[in-house]
């Protein structure tokens, strides 16, 4: 992902890039999670047009919190390799 123009506004257009960037895993669980809500919703109901389907739409399907802050630590102490202790 990324957001290269300079339209509407380059500021916003990079810093959207670069939070996707910083909290890619967070959003690959998303999306894994959502995706097993609606394989959930789909082996209760069968095959009910679960991709059409209005009230799945305002379900959250899945949720994470963010810290920016936590998230830069997290990926400092990734770098310097704390996260490879035995």
């Amino acid at each position: 992902f990324n957001m290269g123009h300079a339209q509407p506004s380059w500021p916003v257009n990079l810093w959207l890039t670069n939070m996707l960037i910083l909290f890619r895993p967070q959003i690959r669980r998303l999306i894994h999670a959502r995706d097993e809500a609606v394989a959930d919703w789909w082996a209760k109901r069968g095959d009910a047009g679960v991709f059409e389907n209005r009230n799945l739409e305002v379900e959250v399907t899945a949720e994470f919190s963010i810290d920016v802050d936590r998230q830069l630590f997290a990926v400092r102490d990734a770098l310097n390799g704390e996260l490879r202790k035995p």
